[in-house]
C-alpha cells in the first residue's frame, strides 16, 4: 500500500529538515496547505528524492527540495538509503525493488517510488544504460537538466606546492610542460617520496599495478621497458605487470635512477586512473612515484599528511580545503583514447539531474524548475566548504545561500499557469480544465479526446486544453492535435469522446465524418463500424444476385427470395450455389426441403411431391437418385422403390411385359 511506501521515506518537513525553525523562508508555504503529486495510479505521492552520499549532492538537492516544498508548496520526502553510486540510482528510479544489491537488482518487480536525483554522474555509464533502454524502453529515467557544471577527474596539485613554485620561480606548476624534468625539478616543492610511510599503501601486487591489461597499455603506448616487467611462458604468452623498485611506488623513466627526484602521486580505489597516469608521465617526461593507498581512509589522508599530488574528482570536498589545482594536460582528443592512448586529457563528465518519465506529466511546473536551475561550481564549492567547516547541515548551508542569491534562483521558478506544449491550464479547486488564466492555478497534461492549444493572453503565450471538435478524436494523452474519425466512424459533435462505430444499417466510407450514411434500401450491416458500401448485405427475405467478384460492383442487388427459399441476413446467391457463407453457417441462404432449383437458375425454385425426393440444401440435389426438374423421375433402368431409385431385375422387367 501507499503507507507501507512512505512508511520507509523521511519526510522533509518541521525540525526534520536540519533547519532550526523548521524552514527557511518566513513566507514559505505552510505545511499543512502543501499539496502532493497524484500518481498515474491516482493515489496520492510526496515528492521523493534519491539523495546521494557525495558533498555537491547534499547541497545542490537541499536547494532544490527547499524550493519545491516551501516556495512552491509541494509535500516532499527523501529515500533513507544513500545511492552507493549514479549507477545504483539508474536502478532506484526504474523502480527496482532491491536497487542496492549489485548482484541481485529486484527489476522483475518494479515501483517506482522516488521522483528525482539531483548531481548525478549516471551519464558515465552510456553502455549500460542504452543496454536497459533496450530492456525498459519507455519506463527509464530521463534527464532533467544540466547541473551546470561539468564532473572532472584527474591529476590534481595541492596549492601550497603551487603557490611556493610560482612565488619562488614564477613557473606553473599545474601546467604539464612544467612538470618536464629534463629542465624542471618539481620534487623540490613535494614530499620526498622516501619519507612516505608504505604502510600506508597497498602492495604493488595487490592493485592495478599488477594489472596484466593496464601494463600492456603502458608499455604498447610508451615503449618503457624499464617500467614494466615482461615474462614469457612456456608456450610463449607474454604477461605485463609494472614494476615498483620497493613493492609500492611505480617510478616513472625520469626519476627512475633517483628516486628523490620523484614526486609522490597517490591515487586509490585499487588504482584509479593508473594507466593514463602512467602513460602521461612517460609522455611528458613527468617525475612521477605512483602509489595506491591502502583504504578509502588512507587515501583521504597520505595527501593531506605529506605533500603530494593526487588522484580527485570535483565537485567534492575531500581535499577541498587544500584548493588544489587539476594538472592541466594536452586537450581530450577523443580518437586517441578510443585507440588506447591516454596522453591527452580526460573529457569532461556531464552531471546532470535525473527524473522518472512521469514526472513531467505529474508536475510539469517542477520539471520546469530542474531544467531551469543551474549552479556554478563556486558556488557548490563554497556551500561544501561552510558545511565542513562550519559544521552546518546539508540544509543550512541550502538556505544560507538561497537567501543570498534571491536573484540567482527567482527565474528558476515558473510561473503556474505558464503551460508546455501538450499541457494546459488546469483549475485545482474545481478540478478540471480551463480556458481563463485567471481561475487557473498549475498546468496538467491534456487528457485524451483533447488537444493542446496555443492561449495568449495579457500575461503572454500558455496554452488550453479543448475537447476535439466534430468529426475528430484523441486516443492518447498530451496531444497536440486530434486526429479525423476513421472510416467506419463518425462524430457529431464536439466533445471528449471517441468516434462512434456505425450502426447496423449504416457505413462510413470516409474519414473525419459527423455522421454515418444509410445502406441502400433494402440493405443492412452484419457488424458495427461497417467501412464500405459493400459491407451493406441484404436484409432477411432477401438476397443478393449481384456478382460479388465484378470491378463493377457498387452495392448489393437485392431481391425477394421465392416460397421454397431460406433466406438470412445478408443472403447471396455465392453463398446459396456454395452450400456457405463467409459470414457463417447461420448467413447462409439454402433452399427448403421438399423444394428444388437448378444450379443454372438458383432462385428458380419448384415444389416437390415429396421432401424424400427434395431434400433441399444447395441447388441441384435430388433424393434418393432422382433426377429431372423437380427430381420427377429415377435415371434408366431403375425404378423408385419408394426411397430410392433401384435397379430393375429381369423378372421384374417380364412382369412389367406381361
Amino acid at each position: 500500500t501507499m503507507q507501507f511506501v512512505l512508511a520507509f521515506l523521511r519526510p522533509s518537513a518541521g525540525l526534520e529538515t536540519g533547519l532550526p525553525n523548521g524552514t527557511c523562508f518566513e513566507d514559505a508555504v505552510p505545511v499543512e496547505l502543501r499539496k502532493n503529486l497524484t500518481s498515474m495510479e491516482g493515489e496520492p505521492i510526496p515528492v521523493t528524492f534519491l539523495l546521494a552520499g557525495w558533498n555537491s549532492a547534499q547541497v545542490t538537492s537541499s536547494v532544490i527540495e527547499i524550493l519545491i516544498s516551501e516556495i512552491m508548496g509541494y509535500i516532499i520526502a527523501v529515500e533513507p538509503r544513500a545511492p552507493p553510486s549514479s549507477l545504483d540510482s539508474i536502478y532506484c528510479m526504474l523502480g527496482c525493488a532491491t536497487w542496492w544489491n549489485a548482484t541481485s537488482r529486484g527489476c522483475e518487480t518494479r515501483k517506482v517510488k522516488h521522483h528525482m536525483m539531483i548531481d548525478s554522474w549516471y551519464l558515465t555509464y552510456t553502455h549500460i544504460i542504452n543496454s536497459l533502454k533496450e530492456i525498459y524502453m519507455e519506463e527509464m529515467p530521463v534527464t532533467a537538466g544540466s547541473m551546470g557544471y561539468p564532473g572532472q577527474t584527474g591529476i590534481y596539485l595541492p596549492a601550497v606546492a603551487v603557490d611556493e613554485a610560482r612565488n619562488a620561480t614564477g613557473v606553473a606548476l599545474e601546467y604539464y610542460a612544467n612538470l618536464d624534468a629534463s629542465w624542471f625539478t618539481p620534487s623540490q616543492y613535494f614530499a620526498d617520496v622516501t619519507t612516505v610511510n608504505t604502510s600506508d599503501l597497498m602492495k604493488c601486487s595487490d592493485s592495478l599495478l599488477s594489472d596484466n591489461t593496464s601494463a600492456y597499455g603502458h608499455f604498447a603506448q610508451s615503449g618503457d621497458v624499464g617500467g614494466v616487467d615482461i615474462t614469457t611462458d612456456g608456450e610463449g604468452v607474454k604477461t605485463y605487470k609494472y614494476i615498483c623498485q620497493d613493492g609500492y611506488f611505480w617510478l616513472s623513466s625520469a626519476c627512475r635512477s633517483d628516486p628523490t627526484k620523484c614526486v609522490p602521486f597517490i591515487t586509490g580505489g585499487g588504482g584509479w586512473d593508473t594507466l593514463s597516469t602512467t602513460q602521461q608521465a612517460a609522455a611528458y617526461n613527468m617525475p612521477l612515484a605512483l602509489g595506491v593507498a591502502a583504504s578509502w581512509s588512507k587515501f583521504l589522508e597520505v595527501p593531506k599528511k605529506y605533500k603530494t599530488m593526487f588522484y580527485w574528482w570535483t565537485p567534492d570536498n575531500a581535499f577541498i580545503e587544500m584548493r588544489p589545482s587539476k594538472l592541466v594536460l594536452p586537450p581530450f582528443n577523443a580518437y586517441a583514447w578510443s585507440q588506447g592512448d591516454y596522453t591527452t586529457a580526460g573529457s569532461a563528465i556531464p552531471v546532470a539531474k535525473i527524473a522518472t518519465k512521469d514526472l513531467q506529466a505529474m508536475a510539469p511546473d517542477i520539471s520546469k524548475l530542474l531544467e531551469a536551475s543551474v549552479f556554478d561550481l563556486e558556488a557548490v564549492d563554497n556551500m561544501m566548504i561552510n558545511m565542513k567547516s562550519k559544521s552546518l547541515t546539508r540544509e543550512q548551508v541550502a538556505c544560507d545561500w538561497l537567501k543570498g542569491n534571491t536573484d540567482r534562483w527567482k527565474p528558476w521558478i515558473p510561473k503556474a499557469t505558464k503551460c508546455n506544449p501538450g499541457f494546459g491550464l488546469y483549475d485545482d479547486a474545481t478540478d478540471t480544465f480551463t480556458a481563463n488564466r485567471a481561475t487557473a492555478t498549475t498546468c496538467r497534461a491534456c487528457l485524451p479526446g483533447m488537444l493542446s492549444k496555443a492561449f495568449t493572453d495579457d500575461d503572454g503565450s500558455t496554452y488550453i486544453c479543448e475537447a476535439c471538435p466534430a468529426g475528430q478524436q484523441q486516443l492518447g494523452a498530451g496531444a497536440m492535435a486530434c486526429d479525423a474519425c476513421p472510416a467506419g466512424t463518425a462524430k457529431a459533435e464536439q466533445s471528449t469522446e471517441e468516434c462512434a462505430p456505425c450502426a447496423a444499417g449504416q457505413y462510413q466510407d470516409e474519414k473525419g465524418a459527423l455522421q454515418c450514411k444509410m445502406c441502400p434500401p433494402g440493405t443492412t450491416t452484419m457488424i458495427l463500424g461497417t467501412k464500405l458500401i459493400s459491407g451493406c448485405g441484404c436484409q432477411a427475405g432477401s438476397i443478393d444476385v449481384s456478382d460479388l467478384n465484378s470491378p463493377d460492383r457498387l452495392a448489393a442487388d437485392c431481391i425477394d427470395c421465392s416460397e421454397g427459399l431460406t433466406c438470412p441476413v445478408m443472403s447471396t446467391v455465392s453463398a446459396l450455389l456454395a452450400g456457405s457463407s463467409p459470414n457463417g453457417a447461420d448467413f447462409t441462404p439454402v433452399v427448403k426441403r421438399g423444394y428444388f432449383s437448378l444450379e443454372a437458375e438458383p432462385i428458380e425454385v419448384f415444389k416437390c411431391l415429396s421432401t424424400v425426393q427434395c431434400p433441399g440444401g444447395e441447388p441441384n440435389i435430388c433424393g434418393g437418385g432422382r433426377e429431372g426438374v423437380p427430381c420427377g423421375e429415377c435415371p434408366a433402368d431403375t425404378y423408385w422403390a419408394g426411397s430410392k431409385c433401384t435397379g430393375c431385375s429381369a423378372w421384374s422387367v417380364i412382369a412389367w411385359i406381361m
